[in-house]
């Protein structure tokens, strides 16, 4: 489980949220509100799927190869896109882990959904951790292959 969490307010404009999730290659980020306790989860699933009006692809490729002076071409798309917040694109329906749960829960709820990350969540329903498929497999990277 990770500790240390980034995470983003439903207010949070979704370029920036988005930013977060590419420049540290993360699955998702959990959305909390003012106390901490998660309101919603935001994957790099649903950046670019579900009809997104964002569709991040596009959008790398629109900004990598735009000319100088060709900004007006895209003004009205680039306007709806820069002011979509995390709300409206992330799920307000996800599952979550409590602090006490064991990894073999983890286990079943990652073989039995397609999620990643999982909100880790204390008694208080505080956001206190996040789990990922990878923190699954983590351990099997410290054996050594039999000779």
């Amino acid at each position: 489980m990770t500790t240390n969490i980034l995470t983003v307010r439903p207010d949070t404009l979704l370029l920036d949220a988005a930013k977060i999730i590419i420049d540290h290659s993360f699955n998702g980020l959990p959305v909390v509100d003012e106390s901490n306790k998660p309101v919603g989860i935001l994957t790099q699933y649903d950046l670019v799927g579900k009809g997104s009006v964002l569709h991040l692809p596009t959008l790398q490729y629109i900004a990598k190869n735009l000319q100088p002076g060709e900004q007006n071409k895209f003004q009205a798309e680039t306007e709806k896109i820069s002011d979509l917040t995390v709300e409206k694109v992330m799920r307000k329906e996800y599952l979550t882990l409590s602090e006490n749960d064991s990894m073999e829960k983890a286990v079943e709820l990652f073989a039995a959904h397609h999620v990643n990350p999982m909100p880790v969540i204390n008694d208080d329903g505080e956001l206190v951790g996040l789990v990922s498929r990878f923190d699954l497999i983590k351990p099997l990277m410290t054996l050594k292959p039999s000779s």
